[in-house]
């Protein structure tokens, strides 16, 4: 039902494209209509669109990722005792579900939020176990203002910095849960 693509892959509409209303919601709808394919075309981050089957001009959600560090005086304790540097990582910068979409569940009762997430994950351990790149730790950001997405990335088994609360961490090794 779900079809994932790059954005250069993609030729349908980006401008029908809304998450809601609120500053971040906009936030994310224009990075998508109006920075999306100047960002991937530059390297600077890539971006994935998932689209349904049936409507495939229609975007349903994105995510982008790119390279980041944590910082190693932001590592959570339970992992500070084998780090003593910056950690390399990928960042799941921007996610958004269109609002149609959003709590909604697929045909197989997962939610369509969770679909995303997953496909990001995949995504990541494949640039991991291919070891194109060094990394291991994801990493999300989230606005002070967005508790919904602080909640949403939490319930992922995501563990919030030392200090910043609002960024959060994961170790790669525990993206494997969601292929068993």
């Amino acid at each position: 039902m779900w079809q994932f693509l790059s954005i250069e892959n993609f030729s349908g509409d980006l401008g029908s494209f809304s998450c809601g209303e609120t500053q971040d919601e906009k936030g994310l709808n224009d990075f998508l209509k109006l920075s999306a394919r100047k960002f991937h075309g530059e390297g600077t981050s890539s971006v994935y669109l998932m689209v349904d089957k049936l409507f495939p001009s229609d975007v349903v959600g994105y995510f982008t990722l790119s390279n980041s560090l944590i910082p190693s005086n932001e590592v959570p304790d339970p992992f500070k005792e084998w780090i003593s540097f910056d950690i390399p990582s990928v960042l799941i910068g921007k996610f958004a579900l269109c609002k149609a979409y959003q709590g909604k569940k697929s045909e197989d009762g997962i939610k369509i939020s969770q679909i995303l997430a997953t496909e990001a994950y995949r995504r990541i351990l494949g640039q991991y176990n291919a070891k194109t790149i060094g990394f291991n730790s994801v990493r999300v950001d989230t606005q002070p203002s967005n508790q919904k997405a602080l909640t949403f990335w939490t319930k992922q088994g995501f563990i919030p910095f030392r200090k910043t609360k609002r960024f959060l961490f994961l170790p790669v090794s525990h993206l494997s849960k969601y292929f068993e």
